[in-house]
């Protein structure tokens, strides 16, 4: 739900992001808060980044697992 729910926010904000890539002055000039743009920025990438860690985590794990596992049956 978190990785619908920030996509969404970020798909509907993308018209301000756009704006301030251009540059800070620029997005001030046509009337854009980039701090608040900003922030909002920085909270859908910690947002988006969990959610992605969240359902990766697990399978990293065993990634990292694995080899281990096979050293001790196999051998080195």
């Amino acid at each position: 739900p978190f990785t619908l729910i920030g996509g969404g926010i970020a798909l509907l904000a993308g018209r301000h992001f756009g704006v301030l890539a251009l540059d800070e002055t620029t997005g001030l000039s046509l009337g854009q808060n980039a701090r608040r743009v900003g922030g909002l920025a920085a909270f859908l990438i910690v947002v988006l980044a969990g959610s992605a860690v969240a359902v990766s985590g697990p399978i990293g794990f065993i990634g990292l697992l694995v080899p281990h596992i096979i050293r001790r049956l196999v051998g080195g």
